[in-house]
């Protein structure tokens, strides 16, 4: 079990009522406070932007360096000019796959400001990619909820189930999977009213890592798998009526057992496909 489980599930069961888009009034924010930026930080910012919008590689705690030299130079810099720095090198951080920097980053946003859920939905991400900071992502996700209960959406948690997942860690899977359902029931309706491809990846990944550790386990042990299984397709396929056939060929080759079988259930029964162990 990793650490800090009882918070993020005591967090977790939190009420969720709402997961629309978040709105963002950074642009006219920028736009207006560019005036009182001096003219060799904002070219640093720029930059900075620049870097992010075309993906470059970067040695991000080089430029975290550079452009907070130019804003030691100044002391009338404004805190949300500092906000918008830590955001970005935020975000570079994790474009990078720099969780260490990330974290770090994200640390210091948190004294200037609330992180925004796409930061901590970023570095929770690029934390799970990393097995040394692995465990951190637990801590970040039980952080956030802690603070913004109504903001939670799938992909903040996401890379963390996966992570479980991977590693076939089914306990923490399924106590997280039943803490974010509990306190976030429309968390899987959300997501699949804003893109359907993210569910039905998580729908793939649940059955192909529960079949391929189920199809070698006997009595008690099969009987607990099989029981959660069918609990989280049942919960899944109260959103998921159907998946493309895209998803339903990945799935067919990846539970390739010869005492399984995927049967396309897309227009009838209550999950889109059954799973036959």
């Amino acid at each position: 079990m990793l650490g800090a489980q009882d918070s993020w599930r005591r967090s977790l069961s939190m009420t969720s009522t709402d997961h629309g888009s978040e709105v963002s009034c950074k642009k006219k924010a920028a736009k207006k406070g560019s005036k009182n930026i001096p003219p060799e930080l904002l070219k640093e910012m720029r930059k900075m932007e620049m870097m992010l919008k075309f993906r470059n590689e970067v040695d991000v705690d080089q430029v975290h360096r550079d452009v907070m030299r130019l804003v030691e130079q100044d002391e009338r810099i404004a805190p949300g000019v500092k906000i918008k720095i830590y955001e970005l090198l935020v975000a570079l951080a994790c474009y990078n796959h720099n969780a260490e920097s990330a974290i770090r980053f994200l640390e210091v946003l948190k004294e200037l400001s609330m992180p925004s859920e796409s930061s901590y939905a970023s570095v929770i991400r690029v934390c799970c990619e990393d097995p040394g900071t692995a465990k951190h992502a637990v801590k970040l996700l039980d952080d956030f909820v802690s603070n913004n209960p109504n903001r939670l959406r799938l992909r903040t948690v996401q890379p963390l189930l996966l992570t479980f997942l991977q590693n076939r860690d089914f306990d923490n899977f399924v106590d997280l999977w039943k803490s974010v359902l509990s306190g976030h029931p429309d968390l899987i309706k959300s997501a699949a009213n804003s893109s359907i491809e993210p569910v039905e990846q998580l729908f793939v990944d649940i059955i192909s890592a529960f079949s391929d550790v189920i199809v070698g386990k006997v009595g008690k042990e099969r009987d607990l798998l099989m029981l959660s299984l069918d609990e989280i397709l049942n919960e899944m396929s109260e959103t998921l009526l159907s998946i493309s056939e895209k998803s339903a060929s990945l799935l067919s080759s990846q539970v390739s057992h010869d005492n399984c079988k995927v049967v396309n259930m897309s227009s009838e029964g209550k999950c889109p496909l059954r799973l036959y162990l």
